[in-house]
């Protein structure tokens, strides 16, 4: 049996899709939604039992989830829809009280986040790593007492958050480490067609060189055009050119958008690692699409412009849904 002890507006605002976030010193915090203002992030007092102060409020967002991963806190939220679902998005501080960055999607645009809305991040911390899962909810608006929580694993790197679609996936809690099932691309040499040119993705003029620039050109079974994937941990491959042996890299891990792709000696630098997050019919269970999200950079390898050019740069871009961003693997 539960006494009502009282209730209150904290601070006066509305206080809607409730969310908890416990720092690193034991300090609390209330997020929640407040129509009129905004996404409020509240301290709590010491006994967690009532708001003491404001810390930051965002602009119309709703569904807070929060996370912290060494000195950088990580904000998630969707936007105002209603049960309907969105493409979710996610912000990043060294600050509680400012200097967030803008918010941007982490799951790929049009998917309206594996049509799912943020609940929860989950850590799961192990001997050799810790994951990090996204729980979200799948509104039933017919009844909605039955609806699914889905979860998927994230993957983190320094400001950029992506997360890819799995059928099925298993947690190491002892580890903390995720590992995917037979629907990720796995390792092995594969060929990768853009879905908006045909035309695969390769190194110009079949170089062998440092800083050989990446392109597409139409898909003949050239060395040049054969890739090995090289797992590094849940999602996350580097992509090594069977011609040159060298792996598909941002040029001196730049972030701006629209830097053309080159191959570079493997070195292990995010700048060379890609999550592969599956697009399309994502729950067919035998996808071979994906888009491949940089953790440098958190920019999408792209055709520039939409182009069907044979020679055709390969650019990393904001994701956005084009067809331009979508490779599949043979």
């Amino acid at each position: 049996p539960y006494s009502y002890r009282g209730s209150a507006q904290p601070l006066g605002f509305q206080s809607r899709d409730i969310g908890l976030f416990q720092d690193t010193d034991g300090t609390g915090y209330l997020l929640s939604e407040d129509r009129a203002s905004g996404l409020r992030i509240d301290r709590l007092s010491s006994d967690y039992l009532s708001v003491t102060s404001a810390v930051t409020v965002f602009a119309d967002f709703e569904a807070p989830a929060m996370v912290r991963i060494g000195g950088t806190y990580y904000m998630f939220g969707s936007h105002l829809t209603g049960w309907s679902t969105n493409d979710n998005v996610f912000a990043t501080s060294t600050s509680l009280s400012g200097g967030w960055s803008a918010f941007t999607n982490f799951a790929p645009v049009g998917t309206h986040t594996y049509n799912t809305q943020t609940a929860n991040i989950v850590p799961v911390q192990g001997s050799s790593g810790t994951t990090y899962i996204y729980a979200g909810d799948r509104w039933t608006t017919g009844n909605l007492g039955t609806s699914p929580l889905v979860w998927l694993p994230l993957t983190i790197h320094a400001n950029t958050v992506t997360v890819g679609w799995y059928n099925q996936w298993t947690v190491d809690t002892g580890a903390g480490t995720w590992q995917a099932n037979a629907s990720n691309p796995g390792q092995g040499t594969h060929i990768l067609s853009n879905a908006h040119s045909g035309q695969a993705l390769d190194v110009s003029g079949g170089s062998t060189a440092n800083g050989g620039l990446v392109v597409q050109e139409p898909r003949n079974g050239a060395s040049s055009q054969q890739w090995t994937l090289q797992p590094l941990s849940g999602n996350v491959f580097t992509l090594r050119n069977n011609k040159s042996g060298l792996c598909l890299d941002v040029p001196n891990s730049a972030t701006t958008s629209g830097l053309q792709l080159d191959q570079w000696t493997c070195n292990g630098g995010a700048n060379q690692q890609w999550a592969f997050d599956a697009v399309g019919n994502y729950q067919s269970g035998s996808n071979t699409s994906y888009i491949l999200v940089s953790p440098n950079s958190g920019k999408t390898a792209e055709v520039k412009g939409q182009s069907t050019t044979q020679g055709a740069t390969v650019d990393q871009w904001p994701g956005n849904g084009g067809s331009n961003q979508t490779w599949s693997l043979s």
